[in-house]
């Protein structure tokens, strides 16, 4: 019902001040989809503003910006905003001038926030926060505020509170007394020994690599190890159980069965399991087969730590601790600030954990940086500094000559001074217009109008595509002389009523399997013309015309397809990440029918081997694997890749905006805002024979000068590494209310 009353609908609808509130709302909600935020956060932003009811309204609207600018940053990756701008610089300034300036962008009219400056705005919430009706929002140390002011940063208090209680156990682990004396004759001969036995025959230089390693990471309780591509890091974490097992209890030994090994994805866990297996495989001692026998599988941090989808919450934790005595993680690089604390808490108390991982890769999916915190040597406290392993070396090439370039070529891209031309000149990269599989790293320039048409003097991504179908899928034959993607359509491999395999169908799977492992195509972003979405529209159109038993307006997911799981299923088994193919299969009961007939399902790998599981229950939570983002194929590992750079985005810029000496033609075309360093050196390491990087050099040149920059304050924090024992009581308080603040 409509009421005339003095604030009533009629007035609010031509009231100016609410109009201008709305019109900002809209206009934030519009910036926060621009920059891949949820806009619902606007909400939180308002019921938190009630919290001050006496605040006038310029520092309210401040405090709104302010809030929602701190929300963006965090739901992209940073802990908190340093409230001065750091040296990446990354600050509270930055955020908000980010936020301000996408909603500008947007805003067709460009009445909304036209004469706002964000200093203006941040000076305006710096003097609010000291007033006192600020006191039931912002806090600062340990107050129980949702906003926190803490070492010169602003955090939300649940990023604050996450922070504190990692920096705080590491601590806790670094201040404990060393649990192997390397320096004692039982454990260099141990050493020795293990060293003497290795799977492979070590230069004097790597040898004494591994001695370092294990000099730093064997005796204290909490360790960082850190190295590129091809740096022996899973050998060093196999060299370090093998010594612990072999110690007896006394000297700080540990019983294998007491050791577990994670990662943060099914995928890097499966990985991390192949590579241990390999080198366990060509061990030859009296220990290999009792070791084998009694170290369990690698498993993802939601398993290890028992996560409970219903309560949304782990089952080991602080009050229900692991079993392990030691922990391992494998690309830690990826475990973001949330899961980091999950884990840590659920140490024993006596427990131990090896962190490993490359710095140089993306972070964590979720806020922090926790593991480029931990590995930096010149930042860490000299408490850290001491168990810190940087692995330098490179053994991780293909054997093809040439491969070897890979790892150069990424180093150059981590140090942030590559470029196309300049990668040629050090002859660690070739332009090439045509497709190989030959080893080495190869620059293959595209270009294209916004139908895809060819370019004079060039080709198209389509084009490119076509010819890497050409090699990499049509030109491969099965051991019998069958067209893979022929076979791998018409073929139906039958298994028990488990889903299991054996047999000749076993074989024939790993054949398949082998083969679509062999190659993968990585994507900066799942979206654009150059997205995993739209390459893996046209690699099926490909599939589709190379099955000449199937019609052009057949089902979306061809049996013989590689496919990737995207939502965990745990009836299935199956978890985000896991990859397979999607084949014709027959159970026991349907090869007894007389129709024999057979049902899609989807095969994967897991511990055991082969396994099939419904396609029907699982084809909304799959989706093509011809084209994976660079985020997901991370822990992964083939011998070709292909890396495709986005377009240049072409964004009106307002000239406020420009440089010195910049033009304004310039200012417009600029680069994803993932086209970053970090993300080029990730999709490079994942191949150990060959790399194609697709697009323009500009691109690419522009790309390496980004860094994927987030603040973390892990490190900063762990060089307080002294704990008073009255804080423990505040942490479990906070851990409690955090708890209940999450039911």
């Amino acid at each position: 019902m409509t009421t005339l009353l003095t604030g009533g609908t009629v007035r609010s609808r031509f009231d100016e001040e609410a109009q201008r509130k709305t019109q900002e709302r809209q206009r934030l909600g519009a910036a926060l989809r621009e920059l891949k935020v949820p806009d619902h956060y606007l909400g939180m932003v308002e019921r938190l503003l009630e919290l001050c009811p006496g605040a006038d309204e310029m520092h309210r609207r401040a405090t709104r910006i302010v809030m929602t600018a701190l929300l963006s940053g965090v739901e992209r990756g940073s802990t908190g905003l340093p409230l001065e701008r750091d040296a990446n610089d990354i600050g509270l300034l930055p955020e908000v001038n980010l936020l301000l300036e996408t909603a500008r962008r947007l805003d067709e009219e460009g009445a909304v926030f036209r004469d706002d400056r964000a200093q203006d705005f941040v000076d305006r919430f710096h003097a609010f926060r000291r007033e006192g009706s600020a006191k039931p929002l912002i806090g600062t140390g340990r107050d129980y505020r949702p906003l926190i002011v803490d070492t010169g940063v602003l955090y939300t208090h649940k990023m604050a509170a996450m922070e504190r209680r990692v920096a705080t156990t590491l601590a806790g682990l670094l201040a404990s007394p060393d649990v192997v004396a390397t320096g004692q004759k039982r454990t260099r001969r141990v050493v020795k020994d293990v060293l003497g036995q290795m799977p492979f025959e070590m230069e004097e230089k790597e040898r004494a690599e591994k001695l370092e390693a294990l000099r730093i990471a064997l005796p204290g309780r909490f360790a960082v190890i850190s190295g590129g591509a091809g740096s022996g890091k899973t050998t060093i974490v196999l060299t370090i159980l093998r010594v612990l097992h072999r110690l007896d209890s006394t000297a700080g030994g540990i019983s294998v069965s007491d050791m577990a090994l994670a990662a943060p994805t099914g995928k890097a866990a499966k990985r991390l399991d192949e590579s241990i297996t390999d080198q366990l495989d060509n061990l030859n001692t009296p220990y290999v087969d009792e070791f084998r026998q009694r170290l369990s599988e690698p498993k993802t941090l939601h398993r290890l730590l028992e996560y409970s989808p219903y309560f949304n919450e782990f089952r080991r934790n602080a009050d229900r601790h692991l079993d392990a005595k030691l922990v391992v993680v494998d690309e830690a690089s990826m475990v973001g600030l949330g899961m980091m604390q999950a884990l840590v808490e659920a140490l024993p108390d006596d427990g131990r954990l090896l962190l490993v991982g490359d710095a140089g890769q993306l972070p964590s999916v979720e806020a922090g940086a926790v593991f480029h915190d931990l590995s930096d040597v010149d930042a860490a406290p000299e408490q850290l500094a001491k168990r810190i392993c940087i692995l330098r070396g490179n053994y991780r090439v293909g054997d093809e000559e040439g491969a070897d370039m890979i790892i150069e070529a990424a180093e150059e891209i981590r140090s942030g001074a590559a470029t196309v031309e300049e990668l040629e000149r050090q002859g660690v990269m070739q332009r090439d217009k045509q497709v190989s599989a030959d080893a080495g790293v190869r620059f293959f320039p595209v270009a294209e109008l916004d139908t895809g048409e060819k370019v004079i003097g060039d080709v198209s991504t389509a084009e490119f595509l076509k010819r890497w179908w050409d090699l990499h899928y049509s030109a491969v034959l099965t051991p019998e002389g069958e067209q893979t993607a022929l076979y791998r359509s018409q073929t139906t491999f039958d298994h028990d009523e488990q889903g299991r395999f054996s047999g000749k169908a076993e074989q024939a799977l790993e054949t398949l399997f082998e083969t679509t492992a062999s190659t993968q195509i990585l994507c900066i972003t799942r979206v654009g013309k150059r997205g995993s979405n739209a390459l893996n529209r046209r690699m099926h159109n490909h599939y589709l015309r190379a099955n000449v038993a199937r019609r052009a307006d057949a089902d979306r997911f061809q049996p013989g397809e590689p496919v990737i799981i995207t939502k965990n299923d745990y009836d299935q088994r199956v978890f985000n990440g896991d990859q397979g193919l999607v084949l014709y299969t027959r159970t026991p009961e349907e090869q007894n029918e007389t129709s024999k007939r057979a049902k899609k399902r989807i095969v994967i790998v897991d511990g055991q081997g082969f396994r099939a599981v419904s396609f029907q229950k699982l084809k909304d939570r799959i989706e093509h694997a011809y084209a994976l983002t660079v985020h997901k194929a991370q822990g992964s590992e083939y011998d070709h890749v292909a890396v495709v750079l986005p377009k240049l985005l072409e964004m009106p810029v307002r000239a406020c905006e420009m440089g010195a000496g910049e033009s304004s033609e310039l200012a417009k075309r600029a680069v994803h805002p993932l086209m970053t360093r970090q993300i080029l050196y990730t999709g490079l390491t994942r191949s150990i024979t060959s790399v194609t990087v697709v697009g323009e050099a500009e691109v690419f040149d522009r790309g390496v000068l980004n860094s994927a920059g987030r603040y973390s304050g892990v490190g900063r924090r762990l060089k307080d590494s002294t704990k008073p024992a009255e804080q423990g009581a505040a942490d479990r308080l906070e851990a409690m209310n955090d708890k209940t603040t999450r039911r």
